[in-house]
């Protein structure tokens, strides 16, 4: 055989080995692809702040800090007024007073709580478990100081008998944590205790986070139906223990109005999804709104309603929205309330 005849078996062979090996490597890495199948995001937002600084007739001024993020979740630095849609039907006239980008206040590691909706609703509404990859994307953003603990809801459950069930404690362990946010996929039955999980949960996170700055992140599809909680009580016990409620919500079935009030009434957030997709971008960008770095923005907005006027303990829900190409559009629930 000359030479090069074995130079050509060489390379032949070489070639063939390493087809083989990245075969079984691929093979080896997505052994989880048939359970949890890779997902790309899509741009979501959110909402930090809602405040009423006056009105006059059928005026309102009101202050509104929201943030964007792309499908990536990287924070999004370069909107303008004419890159959002005010409101405008029947009821209410938006106009803009002011846009200003602001920088959040940093507050170091967190300790954060996943709380998961697993109800039966979640098997429509998120059937390709985009609530997992985007949990998994949360656990990989994990710092050297930061803690992630993990749990599941729904009542009357074959996958989860209580009501509120912990899987994980608070933990540095990204292997293991990812691990228990795989096993929520394909486990969703049962009803939906929302608030009464809430509650429950706020006791065990003060007692057991290392950090001082302590989350919840909630995400549910739907509203409560089980007695055991008022939103008053959540935010009262919140608010005592210092811990601050970061609510996602997913589908037209999620009561953005008492959700706001939880949110925004323990100085956590209100972010909600119209596509389960969205999710993945919102839980990657969590670690940035969780220590307090990024950037959001201040919305200055004059709310004007065209039939009467405004009065003292008036709420209604108001939406800005940031459209983006593709048909996709980002929703800001505000929740103007007139003091």
């Amino acid at each position: 055989m000359s030479s090069v005849m074995k130079h050509n078996l060489y390379l032949t062979i070489w070639f063939a080995l390493v087809g083989i090996i990245v075969c079984l490597s691929t093979v080896s890495c997505n052994k989880h692809s048939d359970i949890i199948p890779v997902l790309e995001g899509r741009p979501a937002g959110g909402v930090l702040r809602v405040q009423v600084t006056g009105y006059s007739g059928n005026a309102a001024n009101v202050f509104v800090d929201l943030f964007a993020t792309n499908q990536f979740g990287t924070l999004l630095s370069n909107l303008e007024t004419s890159s959002f849609d005010l409101q405008n039907n029947n009821s209410y006239q938006g106009s803009w007073i002011n846009l200003a980008r602001k920088d959040n206040v940093s507050k170091g590691p967190y300790s954060a709580m996943l709380l998961f909706d697993q109800s039966g609703s979640i098997n429509s509404t998120d059937p390709n478990d985009a609530r997992v990859a985007a949990g998994r994307t949360f656990v990989e953003a994990l710092g050297a100081d930061d803690e992630i603990g993990l749990a599941a809801f729904a009542y009357s459950s074959s996958y989860y008998p209580d009501d509120m069930t912990i899987l994980s404690g608070f933990s540095r362990d990204k292997g293991a944590l990812s691990t228990h946010v795989e096993s929520l996929a394909g486990k969703a039955n049962g009803e939906t205790p929302l608030y009464a999980s809430i509650y429950a949960l706020l006791p065990y996170i003060a007692a057991n986070a290392t950090n001082s700055n302590k989350a919840l992140v909630v995400f549910t599809d739907g509203e409560d139906n089980r007695p055991g909680a008022s939103v008053n009580q959540i935010i009262a016990a919140a608010n005592t223990y210092g811990i601050e409620i970061y609510v996602i919500g997913l589908s037209d079935a999620v009561d953005n109005e008492d959700l706001s009030d939880i949110a925004l009434g323990t100085g956590g957030g209100l972010m909600w999804a119209t596509d389960a997709a969205q999710l993945i971008a919102l839980y990657n960008t969590l670690s940035d709104l969780l220590k307090g770095r990024g950037q959001y923005y201040e919305a200055n907005i004059q709310v004007t309603k065209k039939t009467g006027n405004w009065f003292p303990g008036e709420s209604v829900l108001y939406y800005i929205r940031l459209p983006f190409p593709g048909g996709l559009t980002v929703e800001y629930p505000i929740r103007i309330r007139i003091p």
